[in-house]
């Protein structure tokens, strides 16, 4: 994704974690040049107001335990008209087995579209798109053997959204 933002033309590209070993992973990743990444609490990052022209937080929201907190904060942190990029899980097994949760990095919440419409007007934001996106869980992907993946990609063109894992979305703040 880096190499992607870059490209775009950003004079800035920020990356923020508040686990050590997620941070760790991120300066390994062979582009921490194009990338000013420090140890952020999401909920107070102490960046000024209006600072960014877009956030991209992924695979975080459904990790959040206090949603309406962290849209104050992307509240905060976007300039007028800039845009904010997020996914949410629609439904998860790990969502009902808690030993899976424990296990692959705690809790999650799962966020139905109507859930999040609520947060983006609450906060000042419109939505301009979302997207359902994966038949399966996201980490069932690591397991799946590539010789299959083409077959998987053709049977998510025609698998029901409703029933899709994961939600992308596009929002902008308003003036």
């Amino acid at each position: 994704m880096f190499p992607m933002l870059k490209e775009l033309s950003f004079e800035n590209i920020y990356g923020g974690d508040y686990s050590d070993e997620m941070l760790t992973q991120c300066q390994s990743n062979g582009h921490s040049d194009l990338i000013n990444i420090s140890k952020r609490d999401i909920y107070d990052t102490k960046f000024e107001p209006n600072k960014f022209h877009a956030i991209l937080s992924s695979r975080f929201l459904f990790h959040c335990d206090d949603q309406p907190r962290l849209f104050i904060e992307f509240k905060r942190l976007i300039k007028p008209n800039g845009y904010l990029i997020f996914d949410t899980l629609n439904w998860s097994p790990r969502s009902r087995l808690s030993f899976y949760s424990k296990k692959l990095g705690g809790d999650i919440f799962i966020n139905d579209h109507k859930s999040i419409i609520s947060l983006a007007n609450q906060y000042g934001f419109t939505v301009v798109k979302s997207q359902n996106v994966f038949m399966f869980p996201s980490f069932l992907y690591n397991f799946i053997p590539s010789f299959l993946m083409s077959l998987v990609r053709r049977l998510e063109l025609v698998w029901p959204s409703i029933l899709k894992t994961k939600t992308v979305w596009l929002l902008q703040k308003n003036d």
